[in-house]
């Protein structure tokens, strides 16, 4: 598996996140494109509906005001010429614009709505035309079955138009279903409209033809009653429960106050009462014209300001997916400058510091304690860690100064214990050889003056004569084996003193001794103290591990949204672990330093001990000194015992005769003393051989 750098890692991430970000943005922005596409195809749509619900009201007008006029003359059909007209100029106007709109739309439906709506125009237009030139007849000459062809081109051309407002509005809550109920409410509104004006219809005719109804138009007048009140009520109580606008309210007021209110609904209950009752209505033409005129005009007023507040809220939804494409795309653009900016924040505020922190790190593996550790000055996570590699160097520095001051100590301490042992050797060697030389010759000397007295008391019997002579040699050799013997004590008594001096310096030498083990081991408090350190970094390192483990836990619990949180937390938690492999190596290092630093208490202990045992050698060898000059004074003792009996064979010499075995066998015993001297200075001699050979290799 290839591994990724740190910097990569970071840098990847901060990409992968704004790239996210971008596509995210991106994605949003295409959607709000879509959205304003659909909004302003609504808003198209829209239009349109409201120009055929202005088609539909305007040619039905047109169309009512074309029958008044056909079936009245004179001054009765002239006033109708100016409303008349009105009406047509309007509907020829959103006639042309719903047709257009309906061609414009993207809906192949709405498309050929629009084409057979201008074919049912162009039949309309011819089929008016024909009913203008019939109004300019008298009312006799008037062809009255073209009244007949013009309804029903005009039933044709309703329908058409009914149907694409139909088509429309479910195009429009296809693509919005919130403007559902503006056109609801709008339909509602047109059913008041179309059945009012199909009540009026009646009213009017039985007013101009002056009849009673017949059976057929009573029950269309109670049922077009009864819906278009139904259909308005409707209206006002969706009004109430929807929450529209204030113009709103306004034009359904005034439509109830106008039609189905005031002087307009008192002409028209009298005229369903007279109809229901089978009478003629009470009501002139030209009253009923005017008052259904304004009435009609009201209901379709509000019909409009549905469709106005339709295209209003289609038109502001357009508006607002503009804004919102020009928002995303903002945001896209400051998310690629935040991208750039991250990149360049993460390659010198993070990846920089890191690399300088980790080239620092690699120095001080290397054993380099003369860099300058980068980033102690920052305030963030790096300059942390920047203090921790600053406490490494810094133990490093006074690791390698203790191991430098103990390396000289050792060194002293062992030329001063090398030089001290040499000068303690050299010294014993010089006084206690010269002790067991003089010994020794004193014992030779002491063996044949034995031998010679041995040989004396033997001819002592024989040689009676020569007693007095011998007898004074005798004395005078006595002497001279005392003085010997004196010295004797002297030399011992000064090995002794020797040897106390040899074990005072073994007592200083086990001191320093033990004063390098103290040193040692305080290096190991040091180097123990480095090993704490390092646990703290560990702990440190497992507490980050923890919580990097919590941060994933809560990025998983996040979901989608905390995804790029628990990449985040996973790259903290490797940081943690590699920090906590590092530390255990570091702690791995320390615990051989303590190790050798064990050994080296362990080997100045020995050293100690080796010295301890040379002071025991020493203590043997004075208490061996201490039985020389004890047998020494008892060889003085000896002898002046002997020069005792040599005066008193001097003084008498009659006596000698009766002493001279006792000589012999007083003779006997100073040669086994002087033998027995003999062997204890050369056992003398081998013990200070070893001791030297001991305190060489020591």
């Amino acid at each position: 598996m290839t591994s990724w750098s740190l910097r990569a890692t970071i840098l990847s991430i901060v990409v992968i996140l704004g790239i996210s970000l971008i596509a995210v943005a991106g994605l949003q922005v295409v959607a709000s494109i879509d959205g304003r596409e659909t909004a302003r195809q609504v808003s198209i749509d829209a239009v349109a509906g409201r120009d055929l619900f202005t088609s539909l009201s305007q040619v039905r007008l047109e169309r009512g005001f074309i029958r008044s006029a056909f079936m009245a003359e004179g001054e009765a059909g002239r006033r109708y010429r100016a409303p008349l007209l009105e009406a047509r100029t309007e509907a020829d106007r959103s006639v042309a614009a719903a047709a257009s709109g309906l061609r414009m739309a993207a809906a192949p439906a709405l498309a050929e709505r629009g084409a057979r709506l201008d074919a049912l125009f162009a039949e309309w237009q011819q089929i008016r035309a024909q009913a203008e030139a019939e109004l300019g007849k008298a009312l006799p000459e008037r062809d009255k079955s073209l009244l007949t062809r013009l309804y029903a081109v005009g039933d044709r051309f309703l329908a058409e138009i009914e149907a694409s407002a139909k088509v429309v509005d479910a195009a429009i809550q296809s693509q919005d279903a919130s403007l559902g109920v503006l056109l609801n409410t709008r339909a509602t509104t047109w059913l008041a409209r179309t059945e009012t004006g199909r009540l009026n219809g009646i009213i009017g005719t039985l007013a101009v033809a002056d009849r009673t109804a017949t059976e057929g138009e009573r029950l269309q007048a109670i049922t077009a009653d009864v819906q278009s009140r139904t259909a308005w009520q409707v209206v006002g109580r969706t009004i109430e429960a929807g929450g529209f606008d204030r113009a709103l309210r306004e034009a359904y007021d005034r439509g109830s106050a106008v039609n189905f209110g005031g002087r307009l609904e008192a002409i028209r209950r009298e005229a369903v009462t007279a109809i229901l009752a089978g009478r003629k209505v009470p009501v002139t033409t030209a009253e009923w014209d005017t008052v259904t005129g304004e009435g009609q005009a009201a209901v379709s007023a509000m019909g409009l300001a549905l469709m106005d507040s339709v295209v209003a809220e289609a038109q502001a939804r357009s508006d607002a997916a503009t804004r919102k494409v020009l928002v995303y795309a903002c945001v896209v653009g400051v998310t690629i400058v935040l991208l750039l900016c991250s990149v360049v924040i993460v390659q010198t505020r993070i990846v920089r510091g890191l690399r300088e922190l980790a080239a620092a790190m690699r120095d001080l593996a290397a054993g380099r304690a003369d860099i300058a550790v980068p980033g102690l000055t920052r305030r963030d996570e790096l300059g942390a860690m920047a203090a921790v590699v600053q406490v490494f160097k810094d133990n490093l520095i006074r690791t390698r100064a203790l191991e430098e001051e103990t390396a000289l100590a050792r060194a002293s301490a062992e030329d001063q214990r090398r030089a001290a042992m040499r000068q303690i050797g050299q010294d014993f060697q010089n006084a206690v050889g010269g002790i067991v030389r003089s010994v020794s010759t004193a014992a030779t000397a002491l063996q044949g003056t034995a031998t010679a007295m041995t040989h004396a008391a033997a001819e002592t019997v024989s040689q009676a004569a020569a007693v007095s002579a011998s007898a004074g040699q005798t004395a005078s050799s006595v002497g001279t084996v005392a003085t010997a013997a004196e010295q004797l004590g002297s030399s011992v008594q000064e090995i002794g003193r020797q040897v106390a001096g040899s074990n005072e310096l073994v007592r200083i030498a086990v001191g320093e001794a033990e004063q390098a083990a103290g040193g040692v081991e305080s290096l190991s408090a040091i180097v123990a103290r480095i090993g704490d350190v390092v646990s703290l970094i560990s702990s440190i390192a497992g507490q980050t591990n923890l919580l990097a483990l919590n941060a994933t836990i809560e990025a998983a619990r996040a979901g989608e949204a905390g995804r790029g949180f628990a990449v985040v937390a996973a790259e903290v938690k490797a940081l943690a672990d590699q920090t906590a492999k590092a530390t255990e190596e570091i702690g791995r290092q320390i615990a051989q330093v303590q190790g050798a630093t064990g050994r080296t208490v362990a080997a100045i202990g020995g050293i100690g001990a080796r010295i301890r045992e040379i002071s025991a050698v020493a203590a043997s060898i004075a208490a061996a000194v201490d039985e020389q000059g004890a047998a020494t004074q008892e060889i003085v003792r000896g002898i002046g015992q002997a020069a005792e009996r040599t005066d008193e064979v001097t003084r008498t010499i009659a006596g000698v005769a009766r002493v001279s075995e006792s000589t012999g066998t007083a003779a006997g015993q100073v040669l086994d003393a002087a033998s027995d001297l003999s062997r204890e200075s050369s056992h003398l001699a081998e013990e200070v051989s070893c001791f030297m050979v001991s305190l060489q290799a020591a």
